[in-house]
């Protein structure tokens, strides 16, 4: 799951947390008051909506190197074949992505796929397996998000 996926997971069980009590066997008074930790809870979703939608574009889709022939050639993979993949985050514009290390495992080129569909060979430039943490780097032409 991504870290949108999650953080809507994570939105969505307060608010049915939120729901519960609000519509909950209570006092009025107590109603009202729930109510406004609902305003409160609602706020916390827009803000999440809007930081989500700000770095949507950053994310990047990290997966194993493609196969390719001696020319460096793109192969396609087999029919039904599936690559583990992971997600990463551009942190500069220069092309630098920090994403897990478990994502890059022990290749040292992985591919990068940005929101806009852009595909990118990205070099393993360092990896610390105690924090789980590793940075990319893709030479891109034009202006990285």
């Amino acid at each position: 799951m991504n870290g949108t996926g999650k953080m809507w997971r994570v939105v969505m069980t307060l608010l049915v947390l939120l729901t519960q009590t609000v519509l909950g066997d209570t006092d009025p008074a107590q109603a009202k008051e729930n109510l406004k930790s609902y305003a409160v809870v609602e706020d916390l979703q827009n803000v999440f909506v809007e930081v989500a939608e700000r770095v949507q574009p950053a994310v990047v889709n990290i997966s194993p190197p493609s196969p390719k022939t001696s020319d460096g050639i793109p192969l396609d993979s087999p029919s039904g074949s599936q690559k583990a993949s992971g997600s990463g985050v551009i942190i500069d514009p220069s092309g630098l992505i920090v994403t897990n290390n478990h994502v890059v495992g022990t290749y040292d080129e992985v591919d990068v796929l940005l929101s806009d569909l852009r595909k990118y060979q990205g070099k393993v430039i360092g990896r610390d397996t105690d924090t789980d943490l590793a940075l990319v780097r893709i030479e891109a032409t034009e202006k990285l998000p």
